[in-house]
């Protein structure tokens, strides 16, 4: 929780200063800010509470029709099978607001450390602009994450 915190006011002095630079791909903001993270680590929150003190500088996106709930935070785009199973480069973007819109940040929150294939995709997708990407990465004790998990999972998927 404290790290968290920490984080957070990482994130409030880094977009006071002027450090975020507006981010466009096809007439869209795009996702400058990368929060990464194993599940049950906090990227959760941590979104969450980025999207509670930035409000209109800072946006997490919103889900289309036909995408999961969990769109708001995380797409899988570049860290997942999101070309394969809902579309290409346009259909993430159309999750963002245009450019001309206040917000001057997008965030993805997709846990996509374990994907050999995101690096490649941000950096292939980005080109030029890439310099400009911000990237925080949450981690928990791997005892405490495990723990975690399996708490979530029993009671989000147990069958009576």
């Amino acid at each position: 929780m404290q790290l968290l915190l920490l984080i957070l006011l990482l994130l409030v002095l880094l977009v006071q200063c002027e450090q975020f630079k507006k981010v466009c791909l096809n007439n869209h903001l795009a996702p400058s800010l990368f929060i990464l993270g194993p599940q049950k680590t906090g990227t959760t929150s941590l979104a969450a509470d980025v999207r509670r003190v930035f409000p209109r500088l800072i946006t997490t996106g919103t889900p289309t029709q036909g995408d999961p709930s969990f769109f708001w935070k995380e797409k899988h785009y570049f860290g997942g099978d999101y070309v394969d199973y809902y579309g290409d480069l346009q259909r993430y973007l159309g999750h963002y607001p245009k450019c001309d819109q206040d917000y001057r940040v997008g965030a993805d929150c997709t846990p996509m450390l374990s994907s050999s294939k995101a690096p490649l995709r941000i950096a292939n997708t980005y080109r030029d602009p890439s310099r400009r990407l911000h990237f925080v990465a949450t981690l928990r004790n791997p005892v405490m994450r495990l723990i975690s998990e399996y708490r979530f999972m029993s009671t989000h998927f147990v069958k009576s």
